[in-house]
């Protein structure tokens, strides 16, 4: 982003935002720079007339310096396709916005369009060019843009995308489409577009979405009883599970996480697995899943097939620690997320005193899971599950970001209480991931990604870590090392920083090793000041958590 001084600027950008074109092509004539932004920080000239839907405009800085293609996180045909004015993008095309080329998000136009489920649109952009078959950049924890725009039509099931997708030049349908378009009809329910694709064109019944997922799973989710049964009784696999590594689901558990009745009793009499764990998170299976989202007919009828067959699934045999209650997972919940967290090694009542101390609280409401409190401008809940050594710190609404848990607090606990904690922050809107290990106060590891350019120095690691984060590195022997935007030190083992290829999946692994769960994404953390909240633990059943504790500092 260019901000200029120049007064001919500000005007250009004022006359793009009134569609005055006389007077735009009289200040671009006059020297004025189309790219510039003015000082009040409003936007450069182009992206003013694609707001104001001065098309004119649009047309008079075609020729000019007027770059149709920048911007971040979007392009200007990214966001003039979601006004759907048709005439407006091919303005912007005509112009010199190229059809193809995706945003910095990672989102071509066409995605754009097909997400927006605006058939006209994906129509226009397809006559001029657009690819459906395009996917800018696969990504491994990214669910939305790791797809086609004909792919994910296909899996919504929107036969008039699909239609206008399939006018492009060279795109034939062939059986993979096929079995996306079976995957999304069963999540839409259309039971005759199931039937068609099965029966007329003879599409397998166990094909999978580009997720992994199959269409008995998707049906099972969508709670679609009379597709679930068709499939069944076609031969559909209930014991097939999904095929992304990250979220694999068996047919069970989807009907689990569906809420169905009556679809899991259809699932556990075709032969459905009880024992079927997700593997990113042991003992999660479909009872624990219907036990968290509090499917009570659910988790009734599981529990008396187990007790029929003598407490386990299929063989009889119960998982998890001693053979009885599943563990509950370990690691980071999710990274699609804004928060922080600190844990502690350390009992609920020494963790939420010291908090309580730390920022002067005014309320400590011990026990408190389950009941109901109001929100402040700070508060935290202080829990800890029953099968884990540490205490989590949760913010539950801080209206300044200051008071966040952070890397400093974390410090002061585990030097306070003598003992070990962890600070694990994320930023998916800025890409920043971090954590700290601390050992009565003195910080052993840490680990950042996203804060800095890949020129960073080890030195420029350091007093970052002590500027911007609180944490002192001077104990750790060797120092930081830093390579590509990552950032670690330790004084516990010895990683190559040049080798960690993926920074998400190393702060994983790392939480997962230390024995912990960092609950990211959980909707008790959601709430303003003044609203009343029940402190439930949304995403953990009421026999996981061993003692949740209330913090207010006003």
């Amino acid at each position: 982003m260019k901000i200029s001084k120049d007064p001919r600027v500000k005007k250009l950008v004022a006359a793009a935002e009134k569609g005055d074109v006389a007077a735009v092509k009289r200040l671009i004539a006059d020297g004025a720079d189309p790219n510039a932004v003015p000082e009040d920080g409003t936007e450069n000239a182009l992206w003013q007339a694609i707001y104001y839907s001065q098309i004119d405009v649009i047309r008079a800085l075609a020729g000019t310096k007027a770059d149709f293609n920048g911007g971040w996180p979007h392009t200007p045909l990214t966001v003039g396709v979601r006004t759907k004015d048709l005439e407006l993008i091919r303005a912007l095309v005509e112009g010199g916005a190229k059809v193809n080329p995706p945003s910095s998000s990672d989102e071509t136009p066409l995605f754009v369009a097909v997400q927006d489920a605006n058939s006209e649109t994906v129509a226009e952009l397809v006559r001029l060019g657009a690819d459906p078959n395009l996917v800018p950049k696969k990504k491994k924890y990214d669910t939305v843009t790791n797809y086609s725009p004909l792919e994910y039509a296909a899996m919504e099931g929107n036969k008039q995308m699909i239609a206008a997708l399939m006018s492009a030049p060279g795109v034939n349908p062939d059986k993979r489409l096929a079995g996306l378009m079976l995957n999304g009809a069963a999540i839409m329910g259309d039971m005759a577009e199931v039937k068609r694709l099965v029966e007329q064109q003879g599409v397998d019944v166990n094909a999978r979405d580009a997720r992994g997922d199959t269409p008995l799973i998707n049906a099972a989710i969508g709670g679609r009883t009379k597709i679930v049964r068709y499939l069944l009784d076609r031969g559909a696999d209930v014991i097939l599970p999904g095929g992304r590594k990250a979220d694999v689901k068996s047919p069970l558990t989807a009907a689990a996480m569906g809420g169905n009745a009556g679809i899991v009793q259809m699932m556990v009499e075709a032969g459905a697995d009880l024992d079927y764990e997700l593997p990113h998170a042991p003992g999660y299976t479909a009872l624990q899943i219907a036990k968290e989202s509090r499917q009570k007919k659910v988790v009734e009828y599981l529990l008396e097939v187990q007790t029929q067959r003598g407490g386990g699934g299929r063989g009889g045999k119960k998982k998890g620690k001693g053979g009885g209650k599943p563990t509950t997972p370990r690691g980071v919940t999710t990274f699609d997320t804004n928060d922080s967290m600190i844990l502690v090694a350390a009992p609920v009542a020494d963790v939420s005193k010291a908090l309580a101390e730390r920022i002067g609280a005014k309320t400590r409401r011990e026990n408190a899971l389950g009941e109901e409190v109001k929100l402040t401008q700070r508060c935290y809940a202080v829990w800890k599950l029953i099968d884990s050594p540490w205490t989590n710190v949760m913010k539950l609404h801080c209206a300044d970001f200051k008071h966040w848990p952070t890397a400093a607090d974390a410090a002061a606990l585990s030097k306070a209480l003598k003992t070990r904690a962890i600070y694990v922050g994320n930023s998916d809107t800025g890409g920043v991931t971090q954590y700290a290990l601390y050992k009565n106060g003195i910080a052993v590891e840490v680990f950042d990604y996203g804060s800095s350019g890949d020129a960073d120095t080890a030195k420029a690691a350091t007093e970052r870590f002590a500027r911007s984060y609180g944490i002192d590195v001077s104990n750790i022997p060797g120092g930081v090392q830093v390579s590509q935007g990552k950032a670690f030190a330790s004084a516990q083992r010895k990683v190559d920083v040049k080798k960690i290829k993926n920074d998400l999946d190393f702060v994983n692994d790392f939480v997962k090793q230390q024995d912990a769960l960092v609950l990211f994404g959980s909707e008790i953390g959601f709430g303003e000041a003044g609203e009343m909240m029940e402190l439930t633990l949304e995403d953990l059943g009421p026999d996981d958590v061993e003692r949740l504790d209330y913090i207010a500092a006003k």
